[in-house]
């Protein structure tokens, strides 16, 4: 899609302005690969605010695994 516009860009701008329809279409193409990058750029954004908060959760299931682990020792009698 990127270096189709880029080919209309090229094209309207060897005719020198010649060819508007060139021009309205690279136009348009880019507006669609805009309207893209914008829709991933959220998404990823959206992915990488969910992976920080299961971060988070799994430090905090670590954290209390942890401390069950040593209140186990604690309680166990000691051996001999």
């Amino acid at each position: 899609m990127i270096s189709n516009v880029s080919n209309k860009l090229v094209e309207a701008d060897q005719d020198s302005g010649k060819n508007m329809e060139a021009v309205k279409a690279a136009r348009v193409m880019l507006s669609a690969v805009n309207e893209k990058l914008n829709e991933t750029a959220k998404i990823l954004a959206a992915v990488k605010q969910q992976k920080e908060k299961l971060h988070q959760k799994l430090q905090k299931l670590k954290a209390k695994a942890a401390e069950c682990r040593k209140d186990e020792s604690k309680s166990k009698p000691a051996k001999r």
